[in-house]
């Protein structure tokens, strides 16, 4: 099992969906974490969902639609839009995410600031960044600024672990913070996995101490809402 996979499984289990009926998935992609979270999480006995995917983009939208199997209690919605536009009522999910899909926002800090907005008091909402402090941040956020330069590619936002932290503590929120993937690399521009210790060794260290999460690669928010 690739580094990848085990991170995301990590995300997704902080989301703990049992009384949930209404999801938001922003960043929906290929519809492959929504899969997996309605098969491992949804599949069994309970309330009836609404499970909404939300992505920018049409084609991938298209796909998930024609793929997408899920269980008989849970009802997909699919939305085009962009995370900091949601089109939805305040207070509307019980819980949100968006895994790995942050970094290619226009507007990280909007985009969380809105896909709050959505969210019932009480209801959850996970989201993760990278850190520009890590070893992939420094060498990754320094080839992005050249590819985008250079060749027009599509920019890449690495943060300041503690930028987030700031922002939350002036919202009505409770939050927890989980580092992961300290210091050493995992993929960098042009040379890919072939310095990735925690993929070669099948590691996936974590931390909660406040100094280490900032040298973190990926930091992963649980924000809850308070009424």
């Amino acid at each position: 099992m690739g580094y990848h996979v085990r991170y995301q499984k990590k995300f997704i289990d902080c989301l703990a969906f049992e009384d949930s009926t209404t999801i938001l998935e922003c960043g929906s992609g290929t519809g492959e974490i929504a899969q997996f979270t309605m098969e491992q999480y949804l599949s069994e006995d309970g309330p009836n969902v609404d499970f909404y995917l939300a992505d920018i983009s049409a084609t991938l939208l298209n796909s998930v639609r024609e793929n997408l199997s899920p269980p008989k209690r849970v009802t997909p919605h699919l939305i085009q839009a962009t995370a900091g536009n949601l089109p939805f009522a305040d207070n509307f999910f019980d819980r949100i995410y968006a895994l790995s899909m942050l970094w290619y926002s226009p507007n990280p800090k909007q985009s969380i600031l809105d896909m709050l907005r959505i969210l019932k008091p009480g209801g959850l909402m996970c989201f993760d960044v990278m850190s520009v402090l890590n070893t992939t941040g420094i060498i990754g956020n320094l080839g992005n600024k050249l590819s985008v330069a250079m060749q027009g590619g599509q920019r890449v936002t690495y943060l300041l672990p503690s930028e987030i932290k700031r922002m939350l503590r002036r919202e009505n929120v409770a939050f927890d913070v989980t580092g992961y993937m300290p210091i050493l690399p995992t993929t960098l521009p042009g040379i890919g996995n072939h310095l990735n210790l925690y993929n070669a060794l099948n590691w996936l260290p974590q931390t909660e101490n406040a100094l280490f999460i900032e040298f973190c690669n990926k930091i992963i928010y649980c924000v809850r809402k308070n009424g």
